[in-house]
């Protein structure tokens, strides 16, 4: 008469210790596969340089503006991230030439192909700008501000990582050193988002050619981005970017030069 609730306790207890360990939730700050799929990203650059010559302080600036269709899609354990640019426009300013417009054969700039992991960027099969040779006066690929380098774990608010990325840039590469930090969650356009600053200390690396060897610049990048909780994308991001050192133009000697740059990154809803 007593085995029942035996047997039943017993029933229980291989039932409860059967049933799977229950799954944790997907790491916030991760790139995944979005819903829908496809996002159009619009980027806005603006790069002023001054340089202290022989004849005088000279400064030249450039703006540009890019639109990028992207098609998300699952590769392996990561994301491909590939983005259509459907349209372009630039301007250059020279001091002895003027101003002018740069086409998109003369930024060397067009689509790109990227296949992000869970923190950004794994592999570049194709870049936005194509090469260091091309007119346009900017410090950053484009692609940037849209994948972030993301923390390898949860983080909360307060929380801090750091990462070190080099990229590419006309003349030369860049080599920077970001600390981000997580500063909490905000709202956007109704939706929950994650606010993430960061700063980064930059060697600014320039290829002079002839033999001459890389001049560097040195100096500091600060911004922003907010992060979609809903989406698993970045919705807005700025950075804002100084640089100076000196450099050796034709062998006429040591020029000082400042570079000063804004890039914003806007996702449209």
């Amino acid at each position: 008469m007593h085995r029942l609730p035996a047997l039943a306790l017993a029933a229980f207890l291989i039932t409860a210790f059967a049933l799977p360990a229950p799954t944790a939730p997907p790491q916030q700050l991760a790139y995944r596969v979005p819903s829908p799929p496809t996002a159009t990203y619009h980027v806005v650059d603006t790069t002023t340089v001054t340089m202290t010559t022989p004849m005088g302080p000279m400064e030249g600036s450039g703006n540009s503006s890019f639109t990028f269709a992207v098609t998300f899609a699952a590769e392996g354990d990561g994301v491909r991230a590939a983005g259509e640019l459907t349209e372009f426009a630039a301007q250059g300013n020279e001091p002895m030439a003027g101003p002018a417009a740069i086409s998109r054969s003369q930024a060397r700039a067009g689509d790109f192909d990227l296949l992000l992991g869970p923190q950004g960027v794994g592999e570049v099969v194709a870049k936005a700008i194509r090469g260091a040779d091309g007119d346009l006066p900017m410090w950053g690929d484009p692609t940037e501000g849209m994948f972030p380098r993301l923390p390898a774990g949860e983080v909360q608010p307060g929380d801090n990582w750091v990462d070190t990325v080099t990229h590419g840039v006309a003349e030369g590469r860049r080599v920077a050193v970001y600390t981000y930090t997580l500063a909490g969650e905000t709202v956007v356009d109704g939706g929950p988002h994650l606010r993430v600053t960061f700063s980064a200390d930059v060697r600014l690396l320039i290829e002079m050619g002839g033999g001459a060897g890389d001049e560097a610049l040195t100096g500091t990048e600060t911004g922003f981005f907010l992060w979609d909780l809903g989406r698993g994308l970045v919705t807005r991001a700025e950075v804002s970017r100084s640089y100076e050192g000196s450099i050796d133009v034709g062998g006429a000697g040591p020029m000082s030069m400042k570079t000063t740059a804004v890039t914003r990154v806007r996702l449209a809803m």
